[in-house]
């Protein structure tokens, strides 16, 4: 999808192939078609995601309009980390879970 994103963003609609989409992002042209059907509806589904994006920023934006300037902006620069703050605290590899039920040498030991 990001990839979708950024190619309907830069090109457009009617320069941008599935072709290209799948190339770009490394993906099977076949997946692409068997998930949204057409480049019609993985469009839809590209401008589903902004425009929820939009809404929620708008959002966002009229609550802080009643703040002290010197607060909104706080408020502003918080609201725009969070996601990557999100990001850092979930583990780089969520699956692996070391310790439990893993053969010894599998575990990194620790020397002190």
């Amino acid at each position: 999808m990001k990839t979708a994103v950024r190619l309907f963003a830069d090109h457009g609609y009617q320069a941008t192939s599935i072709r290209t989409i799948a190339a770009k992002a490394r993906v099977n042209q076949a997946a692409i078609n068997y998930h949204f059907r057409s480049k019609d509806r993985l469009y839809r589904e590209v401008l589903r995601g902004v425009r929820g994006l939009t809404e929620h920023q708008l959002s966002h934006a009229q609550e802080t309009q009643a703040m002290p300037r010197e607060q909104a902006l706080g408020e502003f620069i918080r609201h725009q980390l969070r996601p990557l703050s999100a990001r850092r605290a979930q583990p780089a590899h969520p699956n692996i879970q070391l310790g439990s039920g893993a053969p010894d040498h599998c575990v990194p030991q620790t020397h002190e």
